[in-house]
This record gives structure tokens, sequence and C-alpha cells, in this order.
């Protein structure tokens, strides 16, 4: 594989400016593909330079068809698990339930929701800078957090064990 692609590639035979950088810049990653022994990259060359020519897809031989299929199907098997993936940050992020697809329709609420919960952060900040803009203020706030640190938070799950 390599060689037919050095042998179709070689820069030194072009004479066309252009055409000897776009050639040089495939040959320089078909090198690097050999020295990583990444068989399934130099199809990709392959494939790349092939598709550059209508001509030849028609008269390939059922080996390189082979091959194609075999990297088409494993380029398509890795888009479905960046796609699985990508699924399972946005139901992470979004705290969806985990067999619900993300959607418009499935993330507003959660998205609007969030909105809500920092808008009322926000305005707790806001009350608490006010409290806060003299030195009486910040004593009481002070004493303020230290009783909240004091109280159970009868809400935080990470208190109960199975």
């Amino acid at each position: 594989m390599y060689r037919q692609l050095a042998s179709a590639l070689h820069p030194d035979r072009e004479r066309d400016p252009g055409e000897h950088r776009r050639k040089t810049a495939l040959m320089s990653e078909a090198n690097a593909a050999y020295g990583r022994q990444d068989l399934m990259a130099l199809l990709h060359i392959q494939l790349r330079i092939e598709q550059a020519d209508p001509q030849s897809l028609s008269q390939l031989p059922e080996e390189k068809i082979e091959s194609m299929s075999l990297l088409l199907k494993q380029q398509a098997a890795e888009l479905e698990q960046e796609l699985r993936t990508q699924r399972l940050q946005l139901v992470d992020e979004f705290d969806l339930p985990p067999y619900q697809t993300p959607n418009v329709s499935s993330l507003r609420p959660q998205l609007l929701a969030q909105e809500h919960a920092l808008k009322q952060d926000l305005a707790a900040m806001e009350h608490d800078l006010q409290a806060v803009q003299d030195d009486a203020g910040f004593k009481r706030w002070l004493k303020l957090q230290k009783q909240l640190s004091r109280e159970p938070d009868f809400l935080d799950i990470s208190d109960f064990r199975l």
C-alpha cells in the first residue's frame, strides 16, 4: 500500500507547483502513517487520491474496493462512537435520564431550570453584597454564615450511604 502511494504521490514527478505542494503534503502524511504502521491512514490517503479522479474509481480492482469499504466502515463506527459519547456528555451535563435522547424539547426544561437557579444564586449574592457594605453588616453576615455552616443540610444527598 505504501509503495503504491509513494509511486503515485512522488512530488519530484510533478512540474506544476500547486500539484507539487499538494503531493508533497500527501507524501508527508503517507510517510508519517507508514512510520506509525497505520494502515487505515494509508487507506484514507489512497481514498482521497482516488476520489480526486472519478475515472479511476470505476476501474478499481476488487481488493481496493474492499479496502475502501473497510475504511468507510471503520469511519462510520468511529462517528457512531463519537455520537454516543456526545449524547452521554449531554445527558450528564444536563442531568437527563440516561434513557432519554437529548434534543431541543428535552434540553429546554433543563436549561430553563438551570437559568432560574443561576438567577436565584445571583440574587442571593447581590443581597449578600448589599449586606456587607459596612463593618456591622459584614460582621452580621459572617455570624450568619457561621450558623449556617453548623446546621445540617437535609437536602445533601452525600450524607446518605447505601
